[in-house]
């Protein structure tokens, strides 16, 4: 972790130290620092690192929103948050290796699903179709996708870009895989990466807008996922506590993620 932040912060670092980064650091791709690691079990782990000039706790806000996800009914990986000297470190176990035969699984991105490049401009709607071509479990795959959505739109995932969702090749075939890369709005972004159903936009809807849509892909029960989800976000603050996020990070927070919960009390159905 510390000769990550130094390579980051643009300082030397002696060859030893370049060689560990470019062995277990450059395979795991994204913007924040990260490295693949092995436990003494033997299961294999990525290391997320805080970056130098982070202006919140980001591996213990990301802990703090998966453990929201997994309260609200949505599959995700193990995880856990490391002390490392005064930082911390958010571990996550890899969902692409098959806990019975060791092997890996084939991880296919929504962006190479859809053939996106450069800026595109695509929607939810979209990702369903592709879970509907090539899932073998579309009556599980579309409701977790949905509600995935409605999660997103709650804790103000804004983030939610293709390569942030991707499906695995198991042995019965293609699913969707568990949910990563969470975040609340950090840094006031407000639109999403994704748009919703035409005539939606790219700004968050509301309950009636996210009502229609589970409607139109025949989902049941919408209006009691779009309850759990509410019901668990709802006690975001707690959460976020029991994290260690600081409390004046918790009060950046609050405005935006408050907003969001208020748009989906409402049924006007």
């Amino acid at each position: 972790m510390n000769a990550a932040l130094r390579y980051e912060s643009g300082l030397p670092l002696d060859e030893e130290d370049l060689q560990l980064l470019y062995q277990s650091g450059s395979s795991p791709g994204g913007a924040r620092p990260k490295a693949l690691c092995r436990k003494e079990t033997g299961s294999l782990w990525i290391a997320k690192f805080p970056r130098h000039n982070d202006t919140f706790h980001v591996e213990s806000i990301e802990a703090a929103t998966l453990e929201l996800a997994k309260l609200s009914g949505l599959s995700v990986p193990e995880f856990e948050i490391q002390d490392i000297g005064s930082r911390k470190a958010l571990l996550v176990k890899r969902f692409d290796i098959s806990d019975h035969h060791g092997g890996r699984y084939h991880m296919i991105s929504m962006q190479t699903l859809l053939q996106a490049q450069g800026y595109y401009f695509l929607s939810y709607h979209d990702m369903f179709d592709v879970v509907k071509a090539h899932s073998y479990q579309p009556s599980i795959d579309v409701p977790s996708l949905f509600h995935q959505m409605v999660f997103n739109v709650a804790i103000g995932n804004t983030d939610d870009h293709l390569k942030n969702f991707c499906m695995l090749h198991k042995e019965s075939g293609y699913c969707l895989s568990p949910v990563y890369d969470v975040l609340p709005d950090l840094y006031e972004k407000r639109e999403h990466s994704l748009s919703f159903f035409p005539g939606a936009g790219f700004l968050p809807p509301d309950r009636k807008i996210l009502q229609r849509i589970g409607k139109d892909l025949n989902i049941e029960m919408t209006g009691r996922i779009i309850d759990k989800v509410l019901q668990v976000v709802s006690g975001w603050k707690n959460i976020f506590q029991q994290y260690h996020v600081p409390e004046s990070e918790i009060q950046r927070l609050e405005w935006s993620i408050n907003r969001r919960i208020e748009s989906l009390l409402f049924n006007d159905l």
